[in-house]
């Protein structure tokens, strides 16, 4: 029996964070001829992993049938051959699935809505970041609609294939970002319950506000917002993102600032602040569960390393009043002599305002920046292009360097299936979080409920060698599956594989690759700067 919004239990909801500022793009009209994928002699040979089974089937693939789509299933093959992230393959399935087994699920459907923006919510943004680097909700539409019609072909959703239904939000975005229009985004969580959804995708259109109200509405989020793991746990089976929670970021930061900052003469940094004895200093977005990651990274260099921050400081996620919080932060940590400033939770849009007063003070310190995004940190240089480059040239953070386009299975995906258009350098976020969306419904089997939903999150498998975002590694009570990282600094020098332009990241520490199981990132030497592109930096 499901349950409507008239008679649920509403959670606790903290105000909304982050701000929309990745829009997750491309793919035009072109797209309604998109052809389904189909191997070819040329094709690359299929990923494949150690056998493992999933929730649904209590032992993996041993030996013959195909699958949905046709491929042979041998042990270790994954279900889209394509990706290193897929699930493993499993025999085409035939039999009853239930039918209606859950609220926006019927015998032939899974219904995934998305909330869209109207035009003068997306304006202030517009104003700050073009939209030929955040797109268009257009193109973010078309570029779901293209990676679901090519995931339902691949992908055994037991006699059910999925339905993007997007719809026109009342509450605005931004004002939820700042704790404000909470009747209206628990009024368009209601709309998405109303138009049948099982699970919302709309990533970048969201906030914590709606995320939480969809949860309300028992209907499962899919969100790019990097959450404390406890708040994961506190609104399951309904929260998700492909990760890292925030709890592995201040880790791996911690571990960072421990080893090669603290203490250490600083070189990563402008004039005047060379060779000067590392402080830290950690500023974030007072809203929302953000706090409580930046309080987890002062938590984790004072236990593991013993060192304290020089300085914390929280600012308002408000529009109008961020360059004058910006300049006022900005002087408090160059009076207090800090070499490294941490942007916690950090979105693309506060460090412009950052940015510019740091350079109105003749201050520039290096940066570690732990993003608010899931997958933030790859496929983002348009982004950091839009700092000064007196700024972005002392940056350093955790992702992964992008790949060739020929090279990534995300844009691979759709060439292969016949999309030869333009694609915006945003591409990967809505990828990512729609494979793992599709690896769930799998491993769900044909039952599917939020619980047997949350199962087949928890087996989701671990993804394959050279892996474009970074290894994933999932199970039970892991509600993000991110676990691979390296750091990474910015060198204008270099051309960009997203879109050809000066200005990327380069890898560090010989492009050493980090867990988040154990962040203390072997390799580095405590009180030894970090060495990126030959140069030593701490």
């Amino acid at each position: 029996m499901s349950i409507g919004p008239s008679s649920r239990a509403v959670p606790s909801r903290a105000p909304g964070v982050v701000h929309r500022y990745w829009r997750l793009a491309t793919v035009l009209s072109a797209l309604l001829l998109l052809l389904l994928y189909l191997p070819s002699p040329h094709h690359r040979a299929p990923a494949t992993v150690s056998p493992r089974a999933n929730a649904y089937n209590a032992t993996a693939p041993t030996s013959g049938g195909v699958t949905i789509a046709g491929i042979p299933c041998r042990p270790g093959v994954r279900q889209a051959p394509f990706s290193t992230y897929s699930d493993l393959c499993i025999p085409r399935w035939h039999g009853s699935n239930g039918g209606a087994t859950a609220h926006g699920v019927t015998g032939t459907t899974i219904t995934l809505t998305y909330r869209e923006a109207t035009s003068s919510q997306l304006q202030p943004l517009y104003s700050m970041v073009p939209t030929s680097v955040v797109g268009t909700n257009g193109e973010a539409v078309a570029t779901m609609q293209a990676y679901i019609k090519l995931f339902n072909h691949f992908f055994d959703l037991y006699g059910r294939h999925v339905v993007l239904r997007p719809y026109a939000g009342q509450s605005n975005f931004l004002a939820e970002d700042s704790g404000l229009d909470a009747p209206e985004a628990q009024a368009d969580a209601t709309t998405a319950y109303d138009l049948g959804a099982f699970a919302d995708m709309s990533l970048v259109d969201s906030s914590q506000i709606y995320v939480t109200d969809l949860a309300a509405n028992r209907v499962i989020a899919f969100s790019l917002y990097l959450e404390p793991a406890a708040w994961y746990r506190q609104f399951a089976p309904y929260e998700y993102a492909t990760g890292p929670d925030c709890n592995k970021g201040a880790a791996a930061a911690a571990a960072f600032l421990g080893t090669t900052v603290a203490g250490v003469a600083a070189t990563d940094v402008g004039t005047g602040l060379e060779g000067r004895s590392g402080r830290i200093g950690i500023i974030y977005p007072d809203t929302g569960q953000f706090p409580a990651c930046a309080r987890q990274i002062s938590h984790d260099l004072q236990a593991r390393y013993r060192v304290s921050p020089t300085k914390v400081l929280g600012y308002t996620v408000d529009l109008p009043s961020l360059s004058v919080q910006a300049q006022s932060i900005m002087a408090s940590l160059k009076s207090s002599g800090v070499t490294t400033v941490v942007c916690s939770s950090c979105d693309p849009i506060t460090p412009q305002f950052l940015a510019k007063a740091a350079v109105a003070e003749d201050y520039f310190p290096q940066w570690y920046v732990e993003p608010a995004f899931a997958l933030a940190g790859s496929d983002d240089d348009g982004f950091v292009r839009l700092l000064p480059d007196q700024v972005v040239a002392h940056v350093v953070q955790p992702g992964t360097v992008s790949l060739p386009r020929s090279r990534q299975e995300a844009f691979r995906a759709l060439q292969d299936a016949g999309f030869r258009s333009r694609l915006d350098p945003t591409y990967p976020f809505v990828y990512a979080e729609l494979l793992m969306f599709f690896d769930a419904l799998q491993n769900a089997g044909p039952h599917l409920t939020p619980r047997t939903f949350e199962n087949g999150v928890f087996a989701i498998p671990a993804s394959s060698a050279g892996a474009p975002f970074g290894a994933w590694k999932e199970g039970p009570g892991i509600f993000d599956p991110q676990n691979g990282f390296t750091l990474m600094h910015w060198d204008p020098r270099l051309v960009s594989n997203e879109d050809g332009e000066p200005g990327a990241f380069q890898t560090c520490d010989a492009g050493n690759s980090f867990s988040y199981d154990n962040p203390v990132l072997t390799g580095l030497v405590r009180g030894m700067p970090l060495s990126c592109g030959g140069d030593r930096l701490p």
